[in-house]
């Protein structure tokens, strides 16, 4: 859908706005109020492939490649009081293939939320910190938290960002293991 709705963007704007502000002012049409937006790392996923941000270590994060922050850019414009998240559904080989695959992946965390403020002024409320539907990763969960709240060089206060420690099917595994571990349950 998001890239049916640039289509929209770029051939009947009218018709694009009307939609946008069907789906997110408030108090009219659907008057959504948070939007999950896709990483994006070029794997398919239910809702189509969303290019890759970062497809190697080297490169800078590009977030024009896909729909999904220019939607929520204009999204915001809309509602500035919309809640941003940022869903983490696959991610890069580079990372899985790096040395510190934490390291790795926080930095494309990083690179990617700075890419967005730089390129659309986006400032997210929610990262995921679990992949799509998958297996929970306790010690990840820990780590991006930490490095989130240390983080000095970024362009707002990243401290600020929750992290959406499970996005599981029929299972409510993240709360049992936050209930055993309070560094996880601070997280």
């Amino acid at each position: 859908y998001k890239r049916q709705l640039m289509d929209y963007k770029a051939k009947n704007p009218k018709a694009y706005w009307e939609i946008m502000n069907l789906l997110f002012k408030p108090d009219y049409g659907a008057g959504l109020t948070h939007v999950k937006i896709e990483f994006g790392t070029g794997v398919n996923s239910s809702s189509g492939t969303e290019p890759s941000v970062k497809r190697s270590a080297d490169e800078s994060a590009d977030v024009t490649r896909g729909a999904g922050y220019m939607l929520a850019c204009d999204a915001k414009t809309i509602n500035p009081d919309l809640t941003l998240d940022m869903l983490w559904w696959g991610e890069p080989k580079w990372i899985s293939d790096s040395e510190d695959v934490y390291a790795a992946r926080y930095r494309w965390y990083k690179e990617t939320l700075d890419a967005a403020y730089e390129t659309y002024n986006l400032k997210f409320d929610y990262v995921s910190a679990v992949q799509n539907e998958r297996a929970i990763d306790v010690e990840w969960i820990k780590y991006l938290s930490k490095a989130l709240k240390a983080e000095k060089n970024c362009p707002y206060d990243y401290s600020k960002i929750k992290i959406a420690a499970a996005d599981e099917v029929c299972s409510w595994g993240i709360a049992d293991k936050m209930l055993r571990d309070d560094e996880l349950m601070q997280a």
